[in-house]
């Protein structure tokens, strides 16, 4: 099983920043899990939410007018270029596309960084995207993300070309880890905070734990696997 650091480790440090990416790496994550939206002059951004606090779309402002934007309230906002450049070689990273954009302008960052392709994992719940970059770059693997559990988990994996889901860690029991399983996928869930529901999903077997304080799933005294192919404080944040 990896532990998978959400938006680096957020339960400690500001979300999506170098500092928090450190402090994953510093609690013994195996990977990260990180935002992306495109600007309008087409820069890839670390950052979770669509618009700004005054309702401007991150893909109708350059990366200038956003950095400036951003420092008025004191975030700095990195890039996938600065992340990638900063974690390269020591943690795996899960890149969650927010917003939509050409598929070749996230595989040609991957493939700039010359990123160990077994530590990478693209996600994103814009499903026809997915498909694009697996067209596009069949090496870099992808990961399903899912709200709720559906009927058919390997009729949507099949049409995506990927073997991971990754699902809302509420709507998962045996049964259901079984059969991905048994159909030779895997299953990360997200967002596991509470000692209880990593020891419950810990129990049920799943492959991946996303949560804001990895050092908790650390603790468990489980030692992390690599994944064949790969490798809020109370309650769950969302993706």
């Amino acid at each position: 099983m990896i532990i998978i650091g959400h938006r680096g480790a957020c339960g400690y440090e500001a979300e999506n920043t170098i500092r928090s990416f450190e402090k994953a790496i510093e609690l013994g994550a195996d990977y990260v899990e990180l935002d992306v939206q495109k600007t309008l002059d087409d820069e890839i951004v670390v950052f979770h939410d669509k618009r700004l606090p005054d309702k401007t779309l991150i893909e109708d402002i350059t990366l200038l007018s956003l950095k400036k934007e951003l420092m008025k309230v004191r975030i700095n906002v990195p890039t996938l270029d600065e992340v990638l450049e900063f974690i390269k070689g020591r943690i795996g990273v899960n890149i969650e596309i927010k917003s939509r954009m050409p598929a070749g302008l996230i595989t040609g960052k991957i493939k700039n960084y010359k990123c160990d392709l077994d530590k990478v994992i693209v996600s994103s719940f814009m499903h026809d995207l997915l498909l694009e970059i697996k067209t596009a770059a069949p090496n870099i693997k992808t990961g399903v993300l899912l709200e709720s559990r559906p009927l058919d988990p390997f009729n949507i994996l099949n049409k995506l070309k990927s073997s991971i889901i990754i699902q809302n860690h509420e709507f998962v029991d045996k049964d259901y880890i079984d059969m991905v399983h048994d159909g030779n996928a895997e299953i990360f869930v997200w967002t596991v905070n509470e000692p209880e529901d990593i020891k419950k999903m810990m129990d049920l077997g799943v492959d991946g734990i996303i949560s804001d304080f990895p050092d908790r799933i650390k603790l468990r005294g489980q030692s992390p696997k690599r994944i064949e192919g790969t490798v809020p404080k109370k309650g769950q944040s969302k993706l």
